[in-house]
């Protein structure tokens, strides 16, 4: 049974460590579509879940995160940031087809695509990205 155990552990870190990456194409199209683009640590967050009458769960999670080098902000009227964390809101439902997690395992780092509506928000898949996965050579072309 022990050694069971100590695989499935082995499999869960190992599972952790294993970044996925998408193609810079469609990096630079989610990155020309955001409102707010930054570099962030995660600092703290909260989360829960809720449920509609039919029984359908969402998960909806806050987290604050330390900006990091360079904001780029993709909206007409340009303001200057003075704040040194942002909070970014996500739900997450059944029918998104992605983890519910919020941040991606594997990254202490992460490129955060959001939107802004008076709080910024992020889709539920795939606008938290670890930062390992931005080429250093990526050229904005948006």
């Amino acid at each position: 049974m022990s050694f069971v155990l100590c695989k499935l552990l082995f499999l869960v870190a190992a599972t952790k460590t294993i970044l996925a990456c998408e193609p810079v194409n469609q990096l630079l199209s989610k990155i020309c579509q955001s409102d707010v683009v930054f570099r962030g640590r995660p600092m703290s967050g909260a989360s829960g879940i809720s449920q509609d009458e039919e029984g359908r769960e969402s998960h909806h999670g806050r987290v604050t995160f330390e900006l990091i080098g360079t904001f780029y902000r993709n909206m007409a009227e340009e303001a200057h940031l003075v704040a040194t964390t942002l909070d970014v809101h996500r739900t997450y439902t059944a029918m998104d087809n992605c983890d519910p997690a919020f941040l991606p395992w594997g990254s202490d780092t992460y490129l955060v695509l959001a939107s802004y509506d008076h709080v910024l928000t992020v889709p539920a898949c795939g606008h938290v990205i670890p930062f390992e996965c931005i080429p250093q050579d990526l050229v904005l072309t948006c």
